[in-house]
């Protein structure tokens, strides 16, 4: 997968990124690494965040522990 579609240059900021996050269950293995821009990694890594999932908190817990 490409992430931006631009080339490396030297002076670039590289950051090797794994596909999967291991936060969700991807492995620290070659094939789940990849190479991005260090503007690229940022940008995924925040979207890696935000697409985790939140726990549901159940109603009977509310009614009893409100806030």
């Amino acid at each position: 997968m490409v992430h931006c579609g631009l080339f490396f240059r030297d002076e670039d900021l590289m950051e090797i990124d794994h596909k999967i996050p291991r936060s969700k269950g991807g492995k620290h293995s070659y094939d789940n690494l990849q190479l991005l821009h260090g503007y690229c990694h940022d940008a995924k890594t925040a979207a890696d965040k935000v697409a985790v999932s939140v726990q549901k908190i159940n109603e009977d817990y509310l009614n009893f522990h409100p806030f």
